[in-house]
């Protein structure tokens, strides 16, 4: 990393100057890291910076998943690896060059007689030479460690793991076991021992188990234990019996590779209401449309950067859309007055952030929001504004001059905050209301908009009939036939023939950015 972070990436504990032999009179000091350290919580951050660094600066070996309009970055940022998003592109061959980026640690297996190892020991596989091409000097130009670099050979130990080819068999390192049997019986001498102590030891049990899944089944009072919380736990009769038979299960930690894989995939559920184990037998209709959606995967945004913010939002049927969608969301901003609404908001979406009467919104209140939310690219305010004033069945309506639909005037002020407090990031503004407004109130919506509303009727979908004013910043077409945008002055109404909702089957309403 660079010097500049070492102020960052300081060690806790104290050393006297002189253990380290520095000049000048003795004095204490503490040690800084030029490298991401292990369990830094900060760390996936920094390798993630350092892989998208490696994306834009690098050559294009990569050509053919590269942006058109552009030379740089090499790979479109739909296809970056991410904590929430681990999975961007699909498993395809032709998306495959993608992945190499990630890669550290690179290994392969081969299998081979033992008549080939004495000619084929210490070489290298044709992957390996093309994988050190890819990342020499003339392509990628990344640093590596020549210590961590093997040919071919029938032993080997890569990340904490030691595979012996001959024997066909994975284990943990020499000595590890001895020293994690150590560690157990020096917990269970104890009554009590600190919460962080047993989370260790459990950890490291996990890390050898799962050279053998089986053997992971035991662990349940000590799950609890930790669970709980507590700064000290006790060792009770359940967990002793626990770390008793990790210890004498010490000869099952191994990995055998002459086991034939099953290509049945088997299920078990493990809540706490656990009754059974499912097998497969081929897929289903639905698995095979599954398994084709994983084959086309889409790449959507990272689910931190979408933010909603709804304005009178009732019972959330904005957040509601959005979920039927499908589309990812960081956070949910609602300002509700209304108590009854608020129980049911809370109760679908218990993630909620209430901000109650949006009269009373100011930059303190969205501070907050700001530092919980601070990897927003996008902010969706998609307000509908009261129609009590501006409804045709309102005797002696005042519109936007009135005192419940007059609260459309607070979602300019409410958008300029949101501009300041999330500062560079984009807001995508559009609202919907009753048909019934009058010109004047509606050339003012669409003004404020920046965009002419489109009236369209739910009656051409469903059962209902509940035409509405869209103000949408984006155009609206159909792949249905039959249905036509028709010019109404100041605004644009959509027109078709009733389509029955069984009929529809298939088809898709498209929104263009």
């Amino acid at each position: 990393m660079p010097p500049e972070w070492m102020g960052g990436m300081v060690l806790c504990e104290e050393m006297d100057s002189s253990y380290l032999e520095l000049p000048g009179p003795a004095r204490t000091v503490y040690l800084g890291s030029r490298v991401p350290s292990m369990g830094w919580c900060s760390a996936v951050g920094v390798a993630q910076m350092a892989h998208r660094e490696i994306v834009k600066l690098s050559a294009s070996p990569h050509r053919e998943l590269a942006c058109a309009a552009s030379e740089m970055p090499t790979l479109p940022l739909e296809f970056e690896l991410r904590k929430d998003r681990p999975c961007p592109i699909s498993g395809h061959c032709g998306d495959s060059a993608a992945w190499a980026i990630y890669i550290d640690d690179l290994a392969e297996e081969e299998v081979f007689t033992v008549s080939d190892l004495e000619t084929l020991e210490g070489t290298a596989s044709e992957t390996m030479r093309a994988m050190d091409e890819q990342y020499g000097p003339e392509e990628w130009n990344c640093p590596g460690s020549d210590a961590k670099s093997i040919g071919r050979a029938s032993e080997a130990k890569l990340l904490g793991v030691q595979t012996d080819g001959l024997l066909g068999r994975r284990d943990t390192p020499p000595g590890y076991l001895l020293d994690l049997n150590a560690f157990n019986m020096l917990v269970l001498e104890e009554s009590w021992v600190e919460r962080k102590l047993l989370q260790i030891l459990a950890g490291r049990w996990v890390r050898v188990q799962q050279r053998n899944r089986a053997t992971a089944s035991h662990f349940d009072a000590i799950w609890k234990a930790i669970a709980s919380g507590k700064r000290w736990i006790q060792i009770t009769q359940s967990i002793r019996v626990e770390l008793l038979a990790a210890a004498c299960l010490t000869p099952l930690y191994y990995t055998d590779l002459r086991l034939v894989a099953s290509a049945k995939v088997s299920a078990t559920d493990s809540s706490s209401f656990a009754g059974g184990i499912a097998c497969s037998t081929g897929l289903s209709s639905a698995g095979h449309a599954q398994a084709e959606a994983c084959r086309t995967l889409p790449h959507h945004r990272a689910s931190e950067e979408f933010l909603i913010a709804s304005p009178f939002d009732g019972i959330g049927a904005l957040r509601q859309a959005w979920s039927m969608l499908g589309l990812p969301c960081a956070g949910y901003l609602s300002w509700e007055i209304d108590k009854a609404g608020k129980r049911v908001l809370s109760d679908r979406w218990p993630h909620v952030e209430h901000l109650g009467d949006i009269r009373e919104c100011d930059l303190k209140h969205l501070k907050a929001m700001r530092n919980k939310y601070h990897k927003v690219k996008v902010v969706l305010l998609f307000p509908g504004f009261p129609c009590q004033g501006i409804s045709a069945l309102k005797q002696g309506r005042k519109g936007l001059r009135g005192s419940a639909s007059g609260l459309f005037w607070e979602l300019p002020r409410v958008k300029e905050l949101l501009a300041q407090n999330w500062k560079g990031v984009r807001i995508i503004f559009a609202g919907e209301n009753v048909v019934g407004i009058e010109l004047d109130d509606c050339n003012c919506v669409s003004e404020f908009m920046s965009s002419r509303p489109l009236l369209i009727c739910s009656s051409l979908f469903d059962w209902a009939s509940r035409p509405r004013m869209w103000w949408i910043p984006w155009q609206v077409y159909f792949e249905m036939c039959g249905y036509q945008w028709v010019d109404k002055g100041h605004y644009l109404k959509l027109t078709g023939d009733f389509v029955r909702p069984q009929a529809m089957a298939g088809e898709r309403i498209l929104v263009a950015r």
